[in-house]
């Protein structure tokens, strides 16, 4: 039987965008106003976070904003990765869990989760392809299999989904 959850370790932070229909519930969750921009992003997650869940919108590319980037607030782009460095100090912080479409579909997608990651220090879990926008269970993520999910470590580097979870019980999540 495949799980189809993960079960996160608290407290985790959810970060929705205002145009996400199902919003996340975690120990800490806030929808982010538009004009809020990288640094205040940052600023509001939570310094006991062990889980960090943006649930927005994520496109390697748009027309009218070439560059990868996640919906969210005023935009998180390569342009601004360095608001990610503040995460760092965040000592229980494991993993970054990206909730948004396709980020890394593209070479310049896949370019920013690993600097995100390594910014942070680190783990980053993105997707190759969509990623849907249904309600899930409190504190848990869906393992988004059919997302064709990528994990990167705190080095930026991609590892595999086995690698990923084999940390499990070290980056506090377990499938259930």
């Amino acid at each position: 039987m495949v799980k189809k959850w993960i079960a996160l370790s608290s407290p985790q932070v959810a970060l929705n965008a205002p145009n996400i229909l199902n919003k996340f519930t975690m120990t800490y969750s806030k929808t982010v106003p538009w004009d809020w921009n990288a640094d205040k992003i940052m600023a509001s997650v939570s310094k006991e976070a062990r889980h960090l869940v943006f649930n927005c919108h994520g496109f390697p590319s748009r027309p009218n904003f070439t560059a990868p980037h996640l919906s969210l607030g005023t935009v998180l782009h390569p342009g601004n990765v360095g608001a990610f460095e503040a995460l760092a100090s965040i000592a229980s912080l494991r993993v970054i869990w990206l909730s948004a479409c396709a980020l890394s579909s593209s070479a310049a997608g896949s370019d920013f989760c690993a600097e995100i990651a390594k910014r942070s220090v680190c783990y980053v879990v993105s997707s190759l392809v969509g990623v849907p926008d249904w309600s899930g269970r409190a504190h848990h993520i869906e393992d988004y299999t059919y997302s064709m999910p990528v994990y990167y470590n705190m080095k930026g580097e991609k590892v595999s989904r086995s690698a990923f979870f084999e940390k499990g019980s070290v980056l506090g999540f377990k499938p259930v």
